[in-house]
């Protein structure tokens, strides 16, 4: 993705920018530009930013809801491996049932 970038004139370096650093021109991606950033692309331009950034607690809470929404996933998708594995069983042994209730009529 092609970004207009525009180095900062030495001494300029407005809002606590160094002198001669890089930055973007415009203050965000639009929607349809993030989501087609890949991963490391997201990741470099957030490690980019933040050195120049001061983050509140906020940044910290979310990166714990973050974490335990994973963690919730990743029981969820266990519970339901654990469950589909529970149903595949129990029609085995529902079809075996059958099948033993079947044989049992033909031998009396």
């Amino acid at each position: 993705m092609d970004r207009e970038r525009v180095a900062v004139k030495e001494g300029v370096g407005g809002r606590g920018v160094p002198p001669g650093v890089v930055q973007d021109r415009r203050m965000s991606y639009s929607i349809e530009q993030l989501r087609a950033l890949s991963d490391d692309e997201l990741v470099a331009a957030h490690d980019e930013l933040a050195v120049f950034t001061q983050v509140g607690t906020q940044y910290y809470v979310d990166e714990l809801n973050r974490r335990e929404q994973e963690r919730s996933i990743a029981a969820s998708e266990a519970l339901a491996r654990s469950s589909h594995r529970l149903s595949v069983t129990n029609t085995w042994l529902a079809g075996l049932a059958l099948v033993v209730a079947v044989v049992a009529l033909f031998v009396r």
